[in-house]
């Protein structure tokens, strides 16, 4: 994808602002898991789709005044000293370059800027994306900063964006296509490995591991989601077509 995509998609969703809205997009942050390590981030998908941009606490801002949309980025900035430890960071043109956006902020400029445009707006409304499924996590940000900003500007009024959005990608532009089609052909490489590996006595995650280095040979290092790699007593099927949850073993 290009920057001529993300730009088409904001254009899409911005088509749903009248005068004085604005919509915030965050694309998360990583989950502590021990000590001082993280799990792996995985970007928010709705903000992937506006922005292209895989890079946590990132904040995509978009306003309407009449028939005018301004877009800005909220970003933690390169800083050499910390990216020994936590990665590289993209600076301010690569992001522009990826997304299409030319206003870049410090996100620690976020609460400030929101503070000063609810403030100036009584009449504004602000669209945030809550997913459907967040309550079921411990922690969802769309909904903790709509509760801070609740608290501190009771007068706006905020409405969810998710629908709009999960309307918008049901229909595949053609480089998503193009994209899909490739992973399809990845998929298939890997578990054609898979099939030419396999040998009796094989343990599970010796398949994985092939899967994994044949994707990885493509260039893709990781899946859209967890591979399912199991064979005898270690694969099952859950179903609920009766009232009882019941559990088949297939062989």
């Amino acid at each position: 994808m290009d920057k001529s995509f993300y730009s088409k998609n904001r254009q899409g969703i911005a088509a749903h602002m009248t005068d004085k809205d604005a919509m915030l997009f965050f694309s998360g942050e990583s989950i502590r898991k021990t000590a001082d390590e993280n799990f792996p981030f995985f970007t928010n998908r709705n903000f992937l789709y506006l922005t292209g941009i895989k890079q946590e606490q990132s904040v995509l801002l978009l306003q309407r005044r009449g028939d005018l949309i301004s877009e800005c980025l909220f970003v933690t900035k390169p800083d050499l000293a910390r990216e020994i430890w936590t990665g590289r960071r993209f600076t301010e043109e690569e992001i522009s370059e990826i997304s299409g956006v030319e206003g870049i902020e410090d996100i620690t400029n976020l609460n400030r800027t929101m503070d000063e445009l609810l403030s100036s707006q009584p009449g504004m409304t602000l669209w945030l994306c809550f997913d459907a499924l967040a309550p079921e996590r411990g922690f969802d940000i769309e909904r903790e900063f709509a509760k801070h900003i609740r608290d501190r500007h009771p007068h706006i009024q905020i409405r969810n964006s998710y629908p709009l959005l999960a309307a918008m990608r049901k229909i595949k532009a053609p480089e998503e296509i193009d994209a899909i089609r490739k992973a399809m052909q990845i998929t298939g490489a890997g578990i054609r490995r898979m099939m030419r590996a396999a040998r009796p006595g094989m343990l599970e995650y010796e398949l994985e591991a092939e899967f994994n280095s044949e994707l990885a040979a493509h260039g893709q290092r990781r899946t859209a989601f967890p591979s399912i790699i199991a064979g005898g007593s270690g694969s099952f099927i859950c179903t609920t077509r009766t009232p009882r949850l019941s559990w088949q073993m297939v062989n």
